[in-house]
């Protein structure tokens, strides 16, 4: 069924919703006893609470529907959760290929933390995110195939850099973190680019030197890491770009 689809690209689940409503109208005689079924892979939650009081409740189909009165309620409920409680595990609480999420790694907090956060636009909400492998501070971050994402590097709560990567692949059905392939340099507040899925290393701080000139580059296909020209100056914590194929380092 095309509407349980991940993949499926959509502007809105609002689309979706109003989608479903217009085929089964289009022959009610035969359509409506299928409702429920539809319903059931149209993601509420991922509408507004406004449009679902206004547009979903106060449409006749679903007020003929007592099944389809489950769905409503379990979507009214997700927006009634504090941040710090947990998603519902249901593909209604998973937000389609097409939709982006901010996913937010880190902070300036006293102690060091493994906790993420993600926020989702359409519904301007902060939810809790997977925990991470490692408690790391100043990771790079970067994101392949846009549902991989990447954290590089930082440094452990005793201030030692670290050379570990952990992987978080948001495409799956319970996405949480895993161990990705070890850099080969340790590298603390560094900078992270990606080009044609190769995620770059640049730079950072190692605390047995000055800042490093070193990069090196990560092959996702062949899931190795290797050592690529040096820049011309030390930089720690650089902005990194990329345009046009090249990788620009700036601070």
């Amino acid at each position: 069924m095309l509407i349980s689809s991940d993949k499926l690209i959509v502007p809105s689940e609002e689309k979706v919703f109003e989608c479903v409503i217009r085929w089964v109208k289009h022959e009610l005689g035969s359509r409506e006893c299928v409702l429920p079924q539809l319903m059931e892979h149209v993601r509420l939650p991922l509408t507004s609470n406004n449009y679902i009081l206004n547009k979903v409740i106060e449409e006749p189909l679903i007020k003929d529907c007592i099944e389809c009165k489950e769905y409503i309620s379990e979507a009214l409920n997700f927006h009634r959760l504090k941040p710090e409680e947990l998603i519902p595990q249901n593909i209604r609480f998973k937000p389609r290929q097409a939709d982006k999420v901010i996913l937010a790694v880190d902070g300036m907090d006293t102690k060091f933390s493994n906790s993420t956060e993600f926020f989702e636009p359409k519904m301007s909400r902060w939810h809790n995110g997977p925990e991470m492998i490692t408690s790391r501070k100043n990771p790079g971050l970067a994101v392949v195939n846009d549902n991989l994402v990447f954290a590089v590097g930082g440094s452990t709560d005793h201030f030692e850099p670290l050379r570990s990567v952990d992987v978080l692949d948001l495409s799956s059905e319970s996405p949480c973190w895993k161990p990705s392939v070890d850099m080969i340099v340790k590298r603390n507040i560094l900078g992270v680019g990606v080009i044609n899925n190769h995620v770059y290393a640049v730079g950072g701080h190692n605390y047995s030197d000055s800042a490093l000139d070193s990069a090196e580059v990560f092959d996702y296909n062949t899931q190795e890491w290797h050592m690529i020209s040096s820049m011309c100056t030390r930089r720690s914590d650089p902005g990194i770009g990329v345009l046009d194929n090249l990788l620009y380092a700036v601070n």
